[in-house]
């Protein structure tokens, strides 16, 4: 419940939104009278059309056509591809006005009543003529309509009679025309085949040995594809010949690194003769180890020292110019070795390009060959084609059947029972209709009408619990004598309603927890002060020590309600401290229910309760009392209720049926939550009997085991009994 104190209006406003599928029912419900009537009056016209339409018969023909077709089936749908196109257009001539004149004309004799009134009989014909084409097969259905049966079957049989008579006419006309044009095609294309396989045989005899010979072009295109591996390879090795070289010019200032080199590509040491290390390394060696082995003994003006010495500067001498021939040599080798392999690169390079223009001139010559010997094939085609074509066509001329073969399937007959109109969908349609219309209806009368009406809507709508709802108090109950309704018919469903109220407080709201409780509505009227006194009687009689304390400081109702005066006694003088506190709570005929009123019309009512003196009075009520209900003013009226509410426990919001819209409700939520007000519930006043479940349900329970409030009414009549001799609290400020 906490949670829903922070939440934002707009995520109300969505949840109202996601709940109006949900509240489709109950709308429905509310409007039912209005869905009813829209329904029967659908009804009863979909009655009165059944009754008074006139009876439509409807005949059909069925006519098979076969379109023969000299093009090969295509391999999608095994059929002529121009049949589907061809329905089509047969279909169009059915319908056309030269076939329907015709079959009006033999139809004049008759005189059929179908044209009876008619001006233009063909434009009729051709408005209630329907042809259809099938679609999985080449079946074209003709069908008419007509109040008489006889005649809607004489004229489809007529339209297929002139259809047939023009088509067999129209072919036969037309069948020699087709022959010649044929012949004549067939004749050229004779001609045209023999020219090319002129053409191609003289290629064969030209240029086949040259280009096209198995032994001649299979021994091109194996020498293309040698010089094209050995091209690839001879690029390889021109690269490591390239590498090698720029590799020994790097080492060429470190001798002895570039023997180790060469040691390792010995693939060639046919251009360097002399890759191992120079004698004379050893010797230097040797008089190194000699020196420093005689500089122990002799110092290095000695001539023993002195001869060594001598000898190693001239092997020094002779190892660098030994060191200088070998680089050179290495350099001018792996130049060499680089000149060679790129010599070789285009010497094959050279070669490959005088192969691949052979190739080519082969490719072009053999694509020429191709295009003749598909030529020809294609004239060979067309030959065999236009040749079978003339024999179909001079076998049709012959049969005098035309292109076109037709068979009738099914002659129209004369229809027993009406087409039109059908009754049951009709019906169907107008139910359907009715309930669209008054669901239409309802719908647009809620939207419009955004009044509460049920629990369930609110709760929904706002994403708040719903302590209880009150049905409406009968005229003369509100009338009666004062005091609340709950002391004056215990047994009652208000009673019990306010009794449901107080339970889910108790569970909803812990009693320390819960000591005050402000009790405020969007607007005036609403009943939150009747819910006050009641639901604090109530209490009271559960146990719970209670007060009343009415805060409405601009219209007070509490001292109506229970009948007192309080007149030097009231909440304002207590807080200008003219009276105490224990002299100004009055006693009530319920044990345990004690009220503390007010006059009203003071004109600074939210500096009075937004005062210190005001919080300090709430304290010490809350320390002597149970329960302590708040009769606030109307949260969207004036800003007292926003103050209290701020003081208070929790806050209950009275929310009044058909009374209180969403906006008015949404709005009062708003400003409760934006002064941090914890919102127990609401609590929905005057539901109407008739469509509160709660009520049935009770005065059924109450006729099957009686009044289930004997106990709080025993309560009630011990607490009136005994309200005398109880002594009074003393509360102090």
């Amino acid at each position: 419940m906490n949670a829903l104190v922070g939440m934002p209006s707009g995520y109300v406003g969505a949840a109202a939104l996601g709940s109006m599928s949900a509240t489709l029912p109950s709308v429905a419900w509310r409007s039912r009278r209005i869905i009813l009537v829209c329904v029967v009056l659908a009804v009863a016209a979909g009655f009165v059309y059944v009754q008074t339409a006139t009876p439509i018969y409807t005949s059909t023909s069925q006519l098979y056509l076969d379109y023969v077709d000299i093009t090969p089936l295509t391999p999608e749908t095994g059929r002529p591809p121009q049949t589907e196109r061809y329905l089509h257009t047969q279909a169009g001539l059915l319908r056309s006005r030269p076939i329907v004149a015709n079959a009006v004309q033999t139809l004049e004799p008759q005189r059929l009543q179908t044209f009876e009134g008619v001006d233009v009989p063909v434009a009729f014909v051709d408005k209630n003529l329907r042809i259809d084409v099938g679609r999985k097969d080449d079946i074209i259905s003709i069908s008419f309509d007509s109040p008489y049966p006889v005649e809607a079957a004489q004229i489809v049989n007529a339209i297929v009679s002139a259809y047939m008579t023009s088509r067999s006419e129209h072919e036969q006309r037309n069948a020699s025309q087709v022959h010649a044009i044929l012949n004549k095609d067939l004749g050229d294309v004779r001609k045209e085949l023999a020219r090319k396989q002129t053409e191609l045989e003289e290629f064969r005899k030209t240029q086949m040995p040259l280009s096209l010979g198995p032994e001649d072009g299979g021994g091109v295109m194996e020498n293309y594809l040698g010089l094209q591996a050995r091209l690839s390879a001879a690029e390889i090795a021109a690269i490591e010949a390239r590498s090698f070289r720029d590799a020994v010019k790097a080492l060429s200032l470190d001798a002895g690194a570039l023997r180790q080199y060469l040691r390792l590509k010995q693939d060639t040491g046919s251009y360097v003769s002399e890759v191992q290390e120079s004698p004379l390394e050893g010797r230097l060696t040797e008089l190194g180890l000699e020196t420093s082995g005689l500089s122990e003994k002799f110092t290095p003006e000695h001539p023993t020292i002195a001869a060594l010495l001598n000898q190693r500067s001239v092997v020094e001498a002779r190892s660098t110019e030994l060191d200088s021939r070998f680089v050179n040599a290495a350099v001018a080798a792996a130049e060499k070795y680089c000149a060679e392999a790129a010599d070789y690169e285009q010497q094959l390079r050279v070669l490959f390009d005088e192969q691949k223009a052979q190739i080519a001139a082969l490719k072009a010559a053999f694509a020429g060959y191709q295009r003749l010997q598909s030529e020809v094939n294609y004239l060979d085609g067309r030959r065999l084609t236009l040749d079978q074509s003339v024999r179909e066509i001079a076998r049709i001329v012959n049969e005098d059947v035309g292109q076109l073969r037709m068979a009738i399937l099914a002659t129209a007959q004369t229809a027993e029972n009406p087409s039109k109109p059908q009754k049951s969908r009709i019906m169907a349609l107008a139910l359907m209709l009715g309930l669209l219309i008054g669901g239409g209806i309802a719908v647009a009368r809620d939207w419009f009408d955004q009044t509460l009406r049920s629990a369930d809507e609110i709760s929904g709508t706002f994403g708040i619990s719903v302590l209880g709802v009150i049905p409406t108090m009968p005229r003369h109950a509100k009338t009666s004598s004062p005091g609340p309704g709950v002391l004056r018919k215990p047994d009652s469903h208000e009673a019990e309603a306010f009794r449901t109220v107080r339970t889910a407080i108790f569970f909803g709201a812990p009693r320390q927890r819960a000591k005050t409780l402000l009790v405020t509505s969007p607007s005036p009227g609403d009943g939150k002060s009747t819910l006050v006194s009641n639901l604090a009687v109530t209490m009271a009689v559960a146990g719970q020590k209670t007060i009343v304390l009415d805060a409405d400081l601009r219209k007070p109702t509490q001292r109506l309600i229970f009948g007192v005066d309080a007149q030097g006694r009231s909440l304002e003088e207590v807080l200008r401290g003219t009276v105490k506190l224990n002299e100004a709570i009055g006693s009530t005929e319920v044990r345990g229910l004690d009220l503390l009123v007010c006059h009203g019309g003071s004109p600074n009512s939210a500096e009075i309760l937004n005062s210190p003196r005001f919080g300090r009075l709430l304290e010490v009520l809350k320390k002597h009392y149970d329960r302590v209900l708040i009769d606030a003013p109307p949260v969207n009226v004036v800003t007292d209720a926003q103050i209290l509410a701020a003081a208070c426990d929790y806050t209950i919001l009275v929310i009044k049926a058909d009374k209180t819209t969403r906006k008015m409700a949404q709005r009062a939520i708003d400003a409760l939550r934006s002064v941090g007000a914890q919102v127990l519930g609401t609590v929905v006043n005057q539901i109407s009997k008739s469509g509160d479940r709660y009520g049935y349900y009770y005065g059924r329970y109450k006729r099957t085991y009686g009044s289930g409030s004997n106990g709080d009414k025993e309560k009630a009549g011990e607490a009136q009994a005994s309200h005398k001799d109880r002594p009074r609290a003393v509360v102090r400020t």
